[in-house]
């Protein structure tokens, strides 16, 4: 029962991240070199700094299990204070949208502390599934 609700919720918020990501940018081609808009909010950007966790290895097929606590437009450090202190983060990209994860474990147990860690700081974050690098729906 709980691995038919879990995935429940996984379907609803894979289709809440896709409704809810940045529309493609616009092409344009006009003659008007005006500056864009400023972002509502600064976010740091770093395009030096690599922010993808020490990788582990794992049987092939095996399940993996990581705690998305984050999603945002552009690239983040690692160290990034929005991360509030958390190490281990790792990220995937889907649909245009970076999406941050803390921890990584093969260990469904362990996941669920990860994510008790993560919660307090982040109320929504949950766990999810890749298989072979592939995050699974």
């Amino acid at each position: 029962l709980a691995d038919a609700i879990y995935a429940a919720f996984v379907d609803f918020k894979t289709e809440f991240d896709k409704k809810s990501a940045p529309p493609p940018p616009a092409n344009n081609t006009a003659k008007n070199n005006a500056a864009p808009a400023a972002p509502a909010t600064k976010v740091e950007e770093d395009t030096t700094e690599e922010t993808a966790a020490e990788t582990k290895t794992y049987a092939k097929g095996q399940k993996v299990y990581k705690v998305q606590i984050l999603t945002e437009k552009k690239l983040l450090k690692s160290n990034n204070s929005r991360f509030k202190g958390l190490q281990n983060i790792d990220y995937y990209q889907e649909n245009g949208v970076y999406k941050y994860t803390y921890g990584e474990t093969a260990d469904k147990n362990e996941a669920a502390k990860l994510m008790k860690e993560a919660r307090k700081n982040f109320n929504g974050a949950f766990i999810i599934t890749f298989v072979d690098g592939k995050r699974q729906k």
